[in-house]
């Protein structure tokens, strides 16, 4: 009785070793559209709802940084080392809101991290020099890691859209 236990226990410690160190089963797709509704929210607090008649979300840009357009977007990360990765930017350069939701490849997220805190070190750069309201965001900046899956935020509340995706990925 006791090794049919143990056969028992030791499976169950295997599958839930397998099922949780994998890659994650959520569609990047999702995870950056849980991200998106957060900005869309806020932007509801302060803008009336015609000026999201011409777009989403009014003065950012979303980008699909696997696209043409989104190759030109980011020098600092090499796209070849994404599987996927979307973007909110801000439209004005008065605004140093950045969102970065990617999935790396396999072997390839040591690379984007480092990137991801080349692409910080370049805001840091600029803005503390431009407009101190706007550096401060970007002193509050996050670079979160869930599997293969990142997430870089600049914003006014960058914990709201960090714990976004952390929810979407559960």
């Amino acid at each position: 009785m006791k090794t049919v236990f143990n056969v028992v226990a030791l499976s169950l410690c295997l599958i839930l070793v397998m099922g949780c160190g994998g890659k994650t089963e959520v569609p990047l797709e999702n995870v950056f559209n849980e991200v998106k509704e957060i900005v869309k929210a806020d932007l509801h607090k302060v803008l009336d709802e015609e000026a999201f008649a011409e777009a989403d979300l009014p003065g950012y840009i979303v980008v699909d940084l696997k696209t043409e357009e989104g190759k030109n977007m980011l020098g600092q990360v090499n796209h070849d080392h994404l599987e996927k990765g979307y973007m909110i930017g801000a439209m004005m350069n008065i605004n140093a809101d950045m969102i970065l939701v990617l999935e790396a490849k396999e072997g390839k997220k040591e690379d984007v991290v480092a990137a991801l805190e080349a692409v910080l070190e370049g805001q840091i750069e600029l803005w503390s020099t431009y407009l101190p309201d706007q550096y401060a965001k970007v002193q509050k900046a996050i670079i979160e890691e869930a599997g293969n899956y990142l997430l870089y935020v600049v914003y006014e509340n960058p914990e709201a859209v960090r714990d976004a995706f952390v929810v979407a990925l559960k």
